[in-house]
């Protein structure tokens, strides 16, 4: 059985590395219903699809005021990832901004 096309790879990362301002926009986006940024809301944070959008991303976050999501999901693309995850409890990784909230 070949599951390698039903196996995604994800990259979690803390909320700490977006501004509060961020989070009320991912909260804004996961409610709305023309999908332009596929974001689900989870317990401990918010899961976003990477996927064909993230071609379309920069100029999407950088007209909202999202330079920090922008950069986030251009380094999960980067690295092959279907998702990123920003959660509480995720990694806090040295050289991406950090902002206390």
């Amino acid at each position: 059985m070949d599951l390698s096309k039903q196996i995604f790879k994800t990259l979690c990362l803390s909320t700490a590395h977006i501004p509060v301002t961020t989070d009320a926009f991912l909260d804004s986006e996961a409610q709305r219903s023309d999908w332009s940024l596929r974001v689900y809301g989870t317990d401990v944070g918010w899961r976003i699809v990477v996927g064909d959008i993230c071609d379309h991303v920069p100029a999407l976050t950088a007209l909202r005021g999202q330079p920090e999501l922008a950069k986030l999901l251009q380094l999960a693309s980067e690295n092959g990832c279907a998702y990123l995850v920003l959660e509480g409890d995720g990694d806090v990784v040295e050289g991406l901004p950090v902002f206390d909230w």
